[in-house]
């Protein structure tokens, strides 16, 4: 075996993390549309890591070009918005 081959030294494992969130009653009763999209919203662990190696090695670290990636390639996040928002955003990728 090479001197430099790299030989794992113990098991590794990336499980989907939770994305908890919250706000005040008083905001969510006063802001019901951000309200329904922060419920909806979202993300499995994989699509964070295949975005986050997008932003490190194709976009240079561009986060708007980041979004647009996902926006243009992932139709999840239609199901996070009204369906007028989704054909906007659609027509402007």
């Amino acid at each position: 075996m090479e001197e430099d081959a790299w030989v794992p030294t113990c098991g590794v494992e990336y499980r989907d993390m939770s994305l908890d969130k919250s706000v005040l009653s008083s905001w969510a009763d006063s802001h019901p549309a951000e309200t329904a999209f922060l419920e909806a919203y979202s993300i499995p662990t994989a699509q964070v890591n295949r975005l986050l190696a997008f932003y490190e090695d194709e976009s240079d670290g561009d986060m708007e070009l980041t979004a647009m990636e996902y926006l243009a390639n992932d139709d999840s996040w239609k199901s996070w918005v009204p369906a007028d928002v989704a054909a906007k955003v659609s027509g402007a990728l």
